[in-house]
């Protein structure tokens, strides 16, 4: 040992176990830090997947909510333009400009009576045309500004009645090929109730009535 520290070696710490001789050497500061470290990075990163599968869940299960809206409103959309026939049918934007061929509203009328199949007759003994209740009114769906799908009726000067058919819809499109088609095609684009940035179209195709 002398002779070693004369040659400027310093002595090792050792812990000696029995008499067998083994050397453990004693855990530094260092080596501890390494091993949080790791640790920490670990969690984190079991974290990280944790949060990323909720947040991907969050976002199907709007998708899939959204889309089960949109399913239904479709349904009430094109069961209603059913009743109606081409010459009874506007289709135009909500920002202005009207080609009559698409857009993202539509204006039209049915057969008053059609839901009860009690179809009234003007005094002319010719079909009365407005909404299922009163002659002359007209039907319009349309998107808002705030991405909300709505149900209108119109008596021509003022709307009568408004109702919100669903929430969440970045766009509405109805599309025919011509003014005098009896194919109508609508499509609906929803992106789920938070905005998310995922979206998926539901369209259908309508035939009107001769």
């Amino acid at each position: 040992l002398i002779k070693g520290l004369r040659h400027g070696a310093k002595p090792r710490t050792v812990l000696t176990t029995g008499g067998t001789g083994t050397r453990v050497k004693a855990v530094t500061i260092m080596e501890l830090l390494v091993s949080f470290g790791i640790a920490v990075l670990i969690i984190g990163a079991a974290l990280v997947f944790f949060l990323t599968t909720q947040f991907s869940l969050v976002r199907m299960e709007a998708l899939i909510h959204g889309e089960e809206q949109a399913r239904s409103v479709l349904s009430r959309i094109t069961s209603e333009l059913r009743l109606s026939n081409a010459y009874h049918i506007t289709i135009y934007n909500t920002t202005g400009g009207s080609d009559n061929l698409i857009g993202d509203a539509v204006r039209f009328q049915i057969p008053v009576g059609s839901y009860s199949d009690d179809i009234y007759l003007s005094s002319s003994l010719a079909i009365a045309w407005g909404s299922n209740s009163v002659a002359d009114n007209h039907i319009i769906y349309s998107l808002t500004d705030d991405k909300t799908l709505t149900r209108k009726e119109s008596d021509g000067a003022n709307i009568v009645s408004n109702i919100t058919l669903a929430r969440g819809i970045k766009s509405l499109i109805f599309r025919r090929t011509s003014s005098s088609s009896n194919q109508i095609t609508v499509q609906i684009d929803v992106w789920g109730d938070a905005g998310l940035n995922l979206t998926r179209a539901i369209k259908s195709s309508v035939s009107l009535r001769n």
